[in-house]
């Protein structure tokens, strides 16, 4: 499939729903060269920009399926990490899982981005990036200690206790609280007594985000 395979048939209503879209993703999933979608991520076209997030997302060999890569596309990644901020909760959403994916410890920007977006406007995004940060490797993280920018953030790769995490899950800032939540899973997944006095601690959104995050987590 070229580039212009690859617009042309995205540019296609009828080609980006169903059967269809799922064949060309499952394209991406068995090695085509992602970087066919760097034309479509630069699109003006809201839509052709979210779907093309979401192939990169699917396409990226994840931590789950295979071990990490060691290097990626600068420039393709470099694309992602702007979409984290594009005006769409959509392409926001899908860009997060793939910057997720290829986010190295070098790339402090880009996980920076990413743990602020547990406070993004969209709550659909702010549920994505606390899912991603569940899982992504502490030493990525661990060059952003001490930003006063990401309050919280030594909850999820530090050596705080179950206490301390639970005091953050009360705090009334909002990105300290979610990345508590973020950190009870990640780190006290097997302590049900800690995971069932965060729940009892909470109310409404954090109640309900830090629900789905056990259900994601079977936790």
């Amino acid at each position: 499939m070229t580039r212009e395979e690859l617009i042309e048939l995205l540019a296609c209503a009828a080609d980006v729903v169903g059967p269809r879209l799922n064949e060309i993703t499952d394209e991406f999933r068995s090695g085509a060269d992602l970087r066919l979608l760097a034309p479509l991520l630069e699109s003006d076209d809201v839509e052709l920009v979210s779907l093309a997030a979401y192939m990169a997302d699917e396409g990226i060999p994840g931590p789950r399926r295979r071990a990490r890569e060691e290097s990626h596309d600068r420039e393709l990644f470099g694309r992602l990490v702007e979409l984290l901020g594009h005006a769409d909760p959509a392409v926001r959403w899908n860009a997060t899982g793939a910057v997720a994916q290829l986010v190295m410890p070098q790339d402090r920007d880009a996980m920076s981005a990413l743990v602020k977006l547990v406070v993004d406007p969209a709550r659909s995004v702010r549920w994505r990036a606390m899912v991603e940060l569940v899982w992504i490797p502490a030493t990525t993280m661990i060059p952003l200690l001490g930003d006063s920018e990401l309050p919280g953030l030594d909850l999820v790769v530090g050596s705080s206790s179950p206490q301390a995490c639970l005091d953050g899950a009360c705090s009334t800032n909002p990105m300290e609280r979610q990345l508590a939540l973020v950190a009870i899973v990640r780190n006290y997944g097997a302590d049900a007594a800690l995971l069932d006095a965060a729940a009892d601690a909470l109310d409404g959104e954090a109640r309900e985000a830090f629900a789905s995050l056990r259900r994601r987590y079977r936790v």
